[in-house]
């Protein structure tokens, strides 16, 4: 009996096959530039059929197209790498590039980085989502649910995929297919005017010193780098009789930032030429920052650097309750000799004038919380989600609440900058009615 012959694919059309050594499905077509290109056919790879045939339809409209054809043959790893040191790093502040290069370097590189850039599937992403999960609450015993870094990694993952698409190193942007795990965090709680009011009065009953700073916190709604980053040059102090009329400008953020190793490439084995481990023990470590990075150098790794966004510079106005607790301020640290960078908050634990770092400020705000009887998992961020509530329940405009906080917008699309300071004013003296204390008691 003769045998059967299975029937040819025309030339030019594509065909897709299983490839059992690799685990996924192989589609290819004659390349319609290979005269351009001197590639002879295109490939795709995906772990379904469908999928495989339509990432070569992609990429044989994009040949015909004129674009140049996309070979992928770099791994996920050395375009990570290559589009965080070169593309991406210019954009980013050198907190936010810090946080990007431990995600890849932690998760991603491990869990992916070893595939090509064109085998990657949306399959793969959702696999390392996965295992970031798992990871992560295997490895804090369940204190931290892991579905925040998944989110942030997928957020890397497809800007990074984004800029390889826009330079034809892939056929498409696998992640736009990709199912990040869902946010399930509840939204960011906020205390009670009568807790809030109660953490400032014990805080200043006690005389903590860091009553002052908690005030500005939960009078102002600002963020708590930029509470230690105030210097006196920025606050204004109210020169009326009814206390109106003040007004602090928010213009710096106290930050905290390591060192780089200047002493040569990092090893195989991970180590460095200079010996040490940490950056900041380099004898030849400095402080990586893009070239048009604002910032001022105070000690050690501390700087005043720029606020979060255009909208976070802004001048906020005093109200009389917090003006009584920034003049018990100024007895402390506006004349000090040694306060050389003129800063409004200086570390208590020190006997010379010191900036106060924010891991140092995290940890005293949860010392006024304990003494408050609030509770134990309290952060200092709820200080500013409590401002905001608390403005919102005295009915102020949701444009008025955003100017003042310093959120880029409502929706964090919309910069609004014609609010007046009154009418910011009038808003904040809301917080004296919820939050005003006796400070004669």
């Amino acid at each position: 009996m003769a045998k059967t012959k299975t029937a040819r694919v025309p030339n030019g059309a594509p065909s897709c096959k299983w490839r059992e050594r690799k685990g996924v499905y192989e589609a290819s077509q004659a390349n319609p530039n290979r005269a351009r290109d001197g590639v002879r056919r295109l490939y795709a790879y995906s772990s379904t059929y469908d999928d495989a045939l339509e990432k070569l339809r992609v990429m044989v409209e994009r040949a015909r197209a004129g674009m140049p054809a996309v070979t992928g043959t770099q791994t996920v790893a050395a375009w990570m790498d290559h589009w965080l040191e070169n593309i991406a790093k210019r954009n980013l502040t050198p907190k936010t590039y810090r946080g990007h290069k431990s995600i890849i370097d932690t998760h991603v590189k491990p869990l992916i980085g070893h595939i090509k850039l064109r085998h990657l599937t949306p399959d793969d992403l959702n696999d390392m989502y996965d295992k970031i999960i798992v990871r992560i609450r295997e490895d804090s015993n369940g204190r931290y649910d892991g579905i925040g870094s998944a989110r942030l990694a997928h957020r890397i993952v497809h800007t990074a995929l984004r800029a390889a698409y826009r330079r034809d190193e892939v056929a498409r942007n696998v992640a736009e297919h990709a199912e990040p795990p869902s946010s399930n965090k509840e939204s960011r709680r906020a205390m009670t005017a009568d807790q809030a009011k109660h953490l400032l009065r014990v805080a200043y009953q006690n005389e903590h010193p860091y009553t002052s700073a908690l005030a500005v916190l939960l009078f102002t709604g600002v963020r708590l780098g930029e509470v230690l980053g105030l210097t006196w040059d920025r606050v204004f102090l109210p020169e009326s009789a009814d206390g109106t009329g003040g007004f602090i400008d928010v213009t710096w953020q106290l930050q905290s930032h390591t060192k780089s190793h200047g002493c040569g490439n990092q090893h195989a084995d991970k180590s460095w030429p200079c010996g040490r481990k940490r950056g900041s023990a380099c004898p030849l470590g400095f402080f990586d920052f893009p070239l048009d990075y604002e910032h001022k150098h105070l000690c050690d790794s501390l700087h005043l650097t720029r606020p979060k966004s255009g909208a976070s510079i802004r001048k906020l106005p005093v109200t009389p309750q917090l003006a009584a607790f920034l003049m018990l301020q100024a007895q402390k640290t506006r004349n000090r000799v040694d306060n050389e960078h003129n800063l409004v908050f200086t570390d208590p634990r020190y006997p010379i004038a010191r900036p106060l770092p924010p891991r140092a400020g995290w940890v005293m705000f949860k010392e006024c919380a304990v003494a408050a009887g609030l509770p134990e998992d309290l952060v200092v961020h709820e200080t500013r989600h409590t401002t905001v509530t608390l403005l919102h329940e005295a009915g102020v405009d949701a444009e008025v609440i955003q100017m003042i906080v310093g959120h880029a917008s409502i929706a964090t699309t919309r910069i609004y900058t014609h609010i007046g300071q009154n009418v910011a004013a009038a808003a904040l003296r809301n917080l004296d009615n919820f939050l005003g204390i006796d400070m004669a008691a």
